[in-house]
């Protein structure tokens, strides 16, 4: 859009709209491993709500499109309270007429240096918890029906290569802790899907038909396997412990 820095992608906005069609979740995914926000929260997530939800502006980046929510995956400090921000956001969200969602990427150890306080003390539904770099283990949220997604590399390019185990080595683990933990256990998330399609066996697909064949996922239309697409080269993998 002119005098501004935001771009106007009406072709991503169609693509999302199909994507809804077709039972999708779609997400804004905030932060990364460099950036730092410094806008106050109240600020920010009307911003938010005006440029990609049921909010009103004249630059909308894709247009009449509606995202489904927010992604919080803050791994540096902010000068934001991304607490007040999930609040304000949920607030939003209750006022819109769409189902909406607000999910975080934490790293490990727990607590997240960045994310642990914003798990204990404001309501996020999903989790996609980066097991790439170490163990990780809480039972600390908010919310207490929060769903826990199985993060992890999709190729080996994907982060530090000692953190990446194979598609079927994953696969067989998802349908583990599947069974399990089914009360919790929300499903899969991949870094990223352009390493996902690569891979062979395909990682998303591989990862997809063995949630659909467990008892969670195999009888109905639910998202089980969640893929986050962004840039590979944003996060980096540690290895585990």
């Amino acid at each position: 859009f002119p005098g501004t820095q935001l771009m106007h992608c009406p072709d991503m906005g169609l693509d999302i709209k199909y994507c809804q069609s077709r039972g999708k979740i779609i997400l804004l995914s905030i932060g990364g491993a460099t950036a730092q926000l410094n806008s106050d929260a109240a600020t920010f997530s009307q911003q938010v709500w005006d440029l990609f939800m049921e909010g009103s502006s004249p630059y909308r980046p894709f247009d009449d499109a509606i995202i489904d929510g927010v992604d919080l995956d803050f791994e540096q400090s902010s000068q934001m309270d991304i607490i007040q921000f999930a609040n304000n956001m949920n607030q939003f969200y209750k006022s819109g007429t769409h189902k909406y969602y607000i999910t975080a990427a934490p790293q490990c150890p727990y607590p997240d240096a960045n994310l642990g306080s914003l798990l204990s003390q404001a309501h996020i539904d999903m989790a996609f918890i980066q097991f790439y770099n170490s163990a990780w283990h809480n039972n600390s949220f908010a919310n207490p029906n929060i769903k826990l997604y199985v993060g992890a590399m999709a190729g080996t390019g994907a982060g530090n290569p000692g953190s990446y185990v194979g598609p079927d080595f994953f696969a067989n683990e998802l349908k583990e802790l599947q069974g399990n933990y089914s009360d919790s256990f929300g499903g899969a998330m991949m870094w990223d899907m352009s390493w996902a399609y690569a891979a062979t066996p395909n990682f998303a697909t591989n990862a997809k038909q063995a949630l659909m064949a467990g008892s969670k996922c195999g009888s109905t239309s639910s998202n089980c396997c969640e893929a986050r697409d962004t840039k590979p080269s944003r996060r980096r993998g540690r290895r585990s412990s």
